[in-house]
């Protein structure tokens, strides 16, 4: 099959005739695809009398203009579809020259994504005004300095290896105009893709005008920002994984950890990312202490309760993970964040899917707390069976006389004199740990000698971290 070549267009009549007959006429062949957003010009029309005559062109018809970066997904979805291994993406206003075409061809055969690059020689930018070179220039120094991209961000000259790259490694992409661009090659070297550049040369633009609107340049920026917070905060909202996870047809989400992993109500929002603030400054690094103070390497692990997995990311490499939780939008993140884990399964931690004696340890951090006393029991039981003999749980519970208890009960309380009603910020905790006697009384019942308990400053006075081992 022959690469194809995605070109969007919008109102560019004058230059769709000169772009065909120029990749048509290169010496390696390829298919052409051209993105019409209904081109009041009548593009499309023209383009579809085009195809008629060469079946090495199609057209995809858009209902409305739906923005550059919406083009782009369109076309590199289509080719997926299609069967299409390698594309190029480019403009259609003469700015990017088909006579490249063949190196960009050429350079992806070692690489996943190749990016034309305006920056690798001198004067590449011969004859543009200084408004646009300004633009461009400052973009560039833009996603270096925010989202640490060495390459050329901005430009829509590329080429893709679709075959090597994960299927749906674009949906995680948010914007639909020009911020896709940068957004999406974020997306590309997140997700481990190889990346390379090669140079360009793009003249002024001599047919047809700008589709950028005045406003697009500060849009653009205040995406980035956007862009770079979530970055910092929530870097696995940018993985995709082909990990496939089956549904438990039986398994009721009876706590409503979908809503909350959803992040759908405002307040959650807020909430969510503080408590991701403190998951990745505070809870990681304690968490990946204890585990390798309690775990030796490459034991067989379940994290019951996984969650998002933000706090299994510094050791996952190290242990062997199997991952449970109740929640579909929790195990989807969580193949991305950790995405070295052994398995992950759609269960309950009260009716684990493992044989006896299955694992080296057991651990999960702000779970305990969210099931009665009675539950509790059974949850422990069931850690007890399929631990192996000395196994070894590690407990992150959340304490009786936590800041964080205290904190959001005030919090409350100021909202309902003021009046106000807010949404639950987590399921109820209705079991938070009473002190070190309760808990070995209970892990007692359970089959389980308490080794270590502690509830101090080092993780802000919230969690008391527990370590039991199975009796033998």
């Amino acid at each position: 099959m022959n690469p194809l070549v995605v070109v969007p267009t919008f109102n560019e009549r004058n230059n769709v005739e000169f772009i065909t007959e120029k990749l048509l006429g290169l010496d390696r062949p390829v298919d052409i695809l051209f993105v019409d957003d209904n081109s009041p010009d009548g593009t499309g029309i023209l383009l579809d009398a085009f195809a008629e005559k060469n079946p090495a062109l199609r057209v995809l018809h858009r209902n409305a203009k739906e923005g550059i970066g919406s083009a782009h997904l369109a076309g590199l979805s289509w080719a997926r579809q299609n069967g299409y291994q390698t594309v190029v993406t480019m403009d259609c206003d003469m700015t990017h020259s088909p006579d490249d075409v063949p190196r960009f061809l050429e350079a992806v055969e070692s690489a996943d994504v190749v990016i034309g690059s305006r920056y690798l020689r001198k004067d590449s930018l011969r004859g543009w005004n200084w408004r646009r070179k300004l633009l461009t220039h400052t973009a560039h120094i833009l996603t270096r300095v925010f989202l640490a991209i060495p390459y050329d961000a901005t430009g829509a000259f590329r080429a893709f290896r679709l075959d090597r790259l994960p299927a749906n490694v674009f949906s995680v992409v948010r914007s639909k105009s020009y911020p896709f661009f940068f957004e999406s090659l974020l997306v590309l070297q997140l997700n481990g893709a190889k990346i390379i550049q090669i140079p360009i040369d793009l003249p002024p633009r001599t047919y047809g005008s700008s589709k950028m609107r005045s406003t697009e340049p500060f849009r653009g920026v205040w995406h980035l920002i956007k862009v770079a917070v979530r970055r910092i905060l929530c870097r696995e909202a940018f993985l995709v994984s082909d990990r496939l996870i089956e549904p438990n047809p039986n398994l009721r989400d009876e706590q409503g950890w979908d809503v909350y992993w959803s992040n759908t109500v405002t307040e959650n929002r807020i909430y969510a990312i503080l408590a991701t603030i403190y998951r990745k400054l505070i809870i990681a690094p304690r968490l990946d202490a204890v585990v390798r103070r309690t775990f030796p390497p490459r034991s067989k692990l379940l994290h019951a309760g996984c969650g998002s997995g933000q706090v299994d990311v510094r050791f996952q490499s190290e242990m062997e993970i199997t991952a449970v939780d109740s929640s579909l939008n929790a195990l989807k993140t969580y193949a991305r964040t950790v995405p070295a884990a052994k398995s992950v399964r759609h269960a309950s931690i009260k009716n684990l899917p493992f044989d006896a004696n299955s694992f080296d340890g057991i651990y999960n951090l702000g779970v305990m707390e969210h099931f009665h006393q009675d539950e509790i029991m059974v949850i422990a039981r069931e850690f007890q069976r399929v631990l192996k003999p000395g196994g070894r749980l590690l407990f992150f519970w959340p304490h009786a006389c936590a800041t964080s208890v205290a904190l959001l009960g005030l919090w409350r309380d100021l909202r309902a004199k003021c009046g106000r009603t807010h949404a639950p910020l987590h399921p109820p905790e209705v079991s938070l740990l009473r002190s070190r006697e309760w808990v070995e009384q209970l892990l007692r019942e359970a089959g389980f000698v308490l080794e270590s308990y502690q509830f101090d400053w080092r993780d802000l006075w919230v969690q008391a971290i527990v370590t039991a081992r199975r009796f033998t």
